[in-house]
């Protein structure tokens, strides 16, 4: 294999992405709410599988805490296990990346989506989660792959293939079937709307798909019908599964702010402005270099001519200029516009991965929102609109290298027409993709916000900012350590009859639980915030302030102030969240939302004054 081979290359920029996604790892698990549950379960995976299973049933189905308990029965200890099958996971999706790229626009535009995506900070930040998500979309990237080739010749081994990933898919989260409804999706828009002939031909090329169709379903629903039946056996039942994730779902009338609140939240996951500019610039250098090497080994009779190579120029030239603009105003509108956009021109090139490159666009674009809109779930489109923006690179730098030289008037007025077109395309979304973030930014208060209600001024932070606060994927982590040293020492100042009866309960995460467990202090977690209102005379607690800021206010501070009838705070702890884990409390967060929720307080028995949060 060449060194300049596609290949070789986008298996160096796995490399790299992997890297960029190792350090500190097995320091970084765990902040977030469903990291502790994943975790938990992980650990004890090896004593008894059916249980911990059954413990993430609400969570999401088996896969990922299969894989993670997997690598602890081979010895790996679970906190590092679990961010590790993330980080691996991410690294394939750049890969996927990077080859769905080269599906759709060529291998320039391949490496140069791969790389975007390498650098990404959303993506490498949930790679170093232990969240099921960066799994999810390795799997859901090569099931796009293969719902391609299935859509453009429907055989039943292309069709199972598309249904075993689908299946996998669907193991990893509970909207994994979409990949199915793309299947059908592009299927159908394939069969119906394009190609000569009447509705009764149209029809007719309809049923000759049928049995990949029908064989995809059976596959991917018969792999997650084993999760149906465990569910059904061991579990509450799977109808209690789905009014659950039911309950999540908020309609038509809470779209509009639930796509403001994921388009805020992709701004402040991408990363630093001079980190999306490197990305940016390294991403259309290595397409560059690429196209460079491809135009000196195309023969001599099929190179461009002067007057072709200008026209190359000018679209390099003006490539480079918008993605200097659309690095420095990185928002999420832009970047979806951006990706609708990229389908439009993967289809005038292949109109079979523009119909399936839309049907995923539209799940998750148009469907997405109707969701509660936690960040992890914007992660498909934060990848389709990475491909994309590699699309477009790859689209500028091409030029007319499949016109031989001395091309026509007519070649040459074609090429002046798609630059033309695309330029004004792409300045058009910049405009309004700016437009909208200012209308979003003026907009009245608390109604820009999910949910709208007017008395949680806690759950979302009102003022906002522009720029948006950027988060890093390699923020500061949580000494758990000291914390937990510091909570014993506490213990230690008890006298001995104390210490005998000494419990410590909390209103805390899974994850504050797990870590502090890791390190020899076991706290007991309230299922029930009102629960403190009577934690027991000898009982110390620990309350954290990522759980404390989802309580309604007024409940909140009536537990609290009985809870100050009988104990008295010890001591605060400042803790390091995840920044998924702040944005599941505040789309829009900022600094000061950070300052609010990050910190764990102790309580001891002794009578206080008033809590003030």
């Amino acid at each position: 294999m060449s060194l300049s081979s596609f290949e070789t290359r986008l298996t160096f920029i796995v490399m790299a992405g992997f890297l960029l996604r190792l350090p500190g790892l097995e320091r970084w698990c765990c902040s977030h709410y469903d990291e502790g549950a994943y975790v938990l379960a992980a650990a004890n995976f090896a004593d008894d599988p059916a249980a911990a299973l059954q413990s993430v049933i609400y969570f999401a189905p088996p896969l990922y805490v299969t894989l993670v308990g997997g690598l602890t029965l081979l010895g790996l200890p679970v906190d590092f296990a679990a961010p590790l099958v993330s980080a691996l996971a991410g690294s394939a999706a750049v890969g996927g990346i990077g080859l769905l790229g080269r599906r759709a626009f060529g291998p320039a535009a391949g490496l140069a989506a791969a790389l975007l995506a390498a650098m990404s900070g959303s993506l490498i930040h949930f790679a170093r989660l232990a969240l099921t998500d960066s799994l999810f979309l390795a799997l859901w990237v090569t099931a796009i792959l293969a719902t391609i080739r299935a859509v453009e010749r429907p055989t039943l081994s292309r069709g199972a293939g598309v249904g075993l990933l689908a299946g996998l898919t669907w193991l990893t989260k509970y909207h994994g079937w979409l990949v199915l409804a793309v299947f059908l999706a592009a299927s159908g828009a394939e069969a119906l709307l394009s190609g000569p002939g009447g509705w009764r031909d149209r029809i007719q090329r309809l049923r000759n798909r049928a049995p990949s169709l029908l064989v995809a379903l059976l596959i991917g629903a018969g792999l997650h019908g084993l999760w149906f039946l465990f569910v059904k056996v061991v579990g509450p039942g799977y109808q209690a599964v789905l009014t659950h994730q039911s309950g999540y779902f908020k309609g038509w009338a809470a779209w509009w702010p639930h796509l403001n609140a994921q388009w805020a939240q992709s701004v402040r996951l991408q990363g630093s402005l001079p980190w999306t500019l490197s990305a940016a610039a390294l991403a259309w250098l290595i397409a560059w270099r690429f196209e460079a090497h491809r135009e000196r080994i195309r023969p001599t009779d099929t190179r461009d001519s002067s007057r072709t190579r200008w026209w190359r120029t000018l679209g390099v030239s003006l490539a480079a200029v918008l993605l200097i603009a659309a690095g420095w105003a990185t928002r999420g509108a832009f970047a979806t516009a951006l990706a609708l956009a990229g389908v439009g021109l993967a289809a005038t090139r292949q109109r079979v991965v523009g119909w399936t490159l839309l049907a995923w666009w539209s799940a998750f674009a148009l469907g997405g929102p109707l969701y509660q809109p936690y960040s992890r779930l914007w992660l498909p489109m934060t990848a389709l609109a990475l491909v994309c923006w590699g699309g477009w690179i790859g689209f500028f730098l091409e030029g007319e290298a499949a016109h031989p030289a001395n091309p026509s008037p007519n070649a040459v007025q074609a090429t002046r027409q798609r630059l033309t077109l695309a330029v004004l395309a792409m300045a058009a979304l910049a405009v309004l993709a700016t437009w909208v973030e200012l209308v979003n930014a003026s907009s009245s208060e608390p109604n820009a916000r999910p949910n709208g209600d007017k008395n949680q001024r806690k759950w979302f932070v009102q003022d906002r900012e522009l720029p948006p606060s950027r988060f890093s994927p390699w923020h500061s982590m949580t000494d758990w350590s000291a914390i937990a040293s510091q909570i014993t020492k506490h213990f230690a100042k008890t006298t001995t009859a104390e210490r005998a009866t000494t419990r410590l309960v909390g209103w805390v995460s899974p994850a504050v639980s797990f870590n502090l467990a890791m390190r020899g202090v076991q706290v007991g977690r309230l299922a029930d915030f009102e629960a403190l209102d009577t934690p027991g005379g000898d009982a110390w607690v620990v309350i954290d302030h990522t759980m404390l800021n989802t309580i309604e206010p007024t409940l909140r501070t009536t537990v609290l102030n009985r809870l100050a009838r009988t104990h008295q705070i010890v001591e605060r702890f400042p803790i390091h969240p995840a920044p998924a884990a702040i944005l599941d409390l505040d789309p829009f967060a900022n600094s000061r939302t950070i300052a609010e929720v990050s910190q764990l307080t102790l309580f001891g028995p002794g009578r206080s004054n008033p809590i003030r949060e």
